[in-house]
């Protein structure tokens, strides 16, 4: 796993890109996922918690996996 700081623009759509998956595992009932979305645009299984916006964006074993926001939920999601 690999943390990265804020990237310019068309690098960060490259690293995305390069990416397996994007993980966001938010507790915050996220009024939209914008990090959720361009993933999805680029094709790029999503791992994501169920607060919010973020089920509506994700369609869960299709795009991405819908996971419940506690920790041990989360930790046991195969992907």
């Amino acid at each position: 796993m690999v943390f990265l700081e804020r990237l310019p623009g068309m690098q960060y759509y490259y690293v995305m890109y390069k990416t397996k998956a994007v993980v966001m595992p938010s507790l915050f009932p996220e009024p939209f996922g914008g990090i959720l979305v361009e993933a999805k645009r680029l094709g790029i299984p999503v791992i994501a918690t169920d607060r919010g916006a973020l089920p509506e964006i994700i369609e869960n074993n299709t795009t991405g996996i819908i996971s419940n926001a506690d920790s041990e939920s989360f930790a046991d999601v195969n992907a």
